[in-house]
């Protein structure tokens, strides 16, 4: 339907009309949409779940929270399905961003206080239980506050986020 046309960001119904999925999805969002459809049509199951659409005209990938039911005929067997989708694309990106924000330092992109002492306690339970060790590197920028003092605070947070860049490039460290 033209909703779903917009939504996919596709504009001419030929490129739809009569057309299977491969037509219109990649090849991972086409098998997960026949397993799914699968599901409700051989085995009656209700579906409710994302589903990552990835348009293969456009590249454009949505989230949606679908839900597939099973139709039924006069005698009681499936004959087809109805499914209705809706976009979560944007509420999806607002939790990573709140998730993000709760979790990372929003000028130096590393994990804030609470991530570090939640995956140091982790650390140290694999520690423990694997008979490893761990270590915990703490640095101390001495006379940092002389620099925000003397140069100004935005020159404070480009030292910050340059220690931070380096440390993450040279150290290899994965921040997420």
């Amino acid at each position: 339907n033209q909703q779903v046309m917009d939504l996919l960001g596709i504009t001419d119904p030929a490129d739809v009309i009569g057309h299977t999925d491969e037509k219109i999805f990649d090849a991972a969002t086409t098998a997960a949409i026949r397993d799914n459809d699968h599901r409700v049509l051989q085995h009656s199951e209700k579906m409710e779940m994302e589903e990552v659409n990835t348009a293969k005209a456009t590249g454009i990938t949505k989230i949606f929270w679908s839900v597939k039911i099973p139709l039924r005929n006069a005698n009681g067997t499936v004959s087809g399905l109805c499914g209705i989708s809706t976009d979560i694309s944007d509420s999806k990106a607002r939790e990573e961003q709140i998730h993000y924000l709760s979790n990372y330092d929003s000028l130096t992109g590393l994990p804030n206080r609470e991530l570090l002492h939640e995956r140091a306690k982790r650390a140290l339970a694999i520690a423990k239980a694997s008979g490893n060790p761990v270590a915990l590197l703490c640095i101390d920028l001495n006379r940092f506050k002389l620099i925000n003092e003397s140069l100004g605070h935005s020159f404070g947070d480009l030292v910050l986020k340059q220690i931070a860049q380096r440390l993450t490039r040279e150290l290899h460290l994965d921040t997420t």
